[in-house]
C-alpha cells in the first residue's frame, strides 16, 4: 500500500467533510474543484514556491495528458471561473506555456512530490 505523507492532498487533513460549510454554494463543486481550492488556500507566498506538480487525467480519456504525460505545475486556482492555471514545458523542456483548465473538465490528477 503507498504511504502518503501527512501534507499530501490526500491525507485526513483533506476530506472533503466540511467543503460546504467553509465555501459556500459555488459552481465550482466537486472532488478535484475542492482540491485545487484547498491547495490554493495553502498557497502562503504563491504557489510556483510550493512547486506542485500533477499529471492530469482529462474527462473521458483514459491515460494523462500527452503521448508521454505531462507534468503541469499549479500556478493559482480561480473559485470564481473555476480555472485553474498550470505551467508546462514542452519541446524537451526548451519552451514554458501558462495554461488554464475547468477543474469540471479533469477527472483525475496525480500529484508527483
Amino acid at each position: 500500500m503507498m504511504k502518503h505523507s501527512r501534507n499530501s492532498l490526500f491525507s485526513k487533513q483533506h476530506l472533503f467533510q466540511n467543503e460546504k460549510k467553509q465555501h459556500p454554494q459555488t459552481s465550482c463543486e466537486g472532488c478535484i474543484c475542492g482540491i485545487f481550492r484547498r491547495l490554493n488556500e495553502e498557497c502562503t507566498e504563491g504557489c510556483t514556491t510550493n512547486n506542485q506538480f500533477f499529471y492530469i487525467l482529462p474527462k473521458g480519456e483514459s491515460r494523462p495528458v500527452g503521448d508521454t504525460p505531462i507534468l503541469f505545475r499549479f500556478l493559482r486556482f480561480e473559485a470564481e471561473s473555476c480555472c485553474a492555471f498550470f505551467e508546462i514545458m514542452i519541446e524537451q523542456n526548451t519552451v514554458t506555456l501558462q495554461v488554464a483548465v475547468d477543474c469540471h473538465e479533469i477527472s483525475g490528477i496525480v500529484p508527483i512530490q
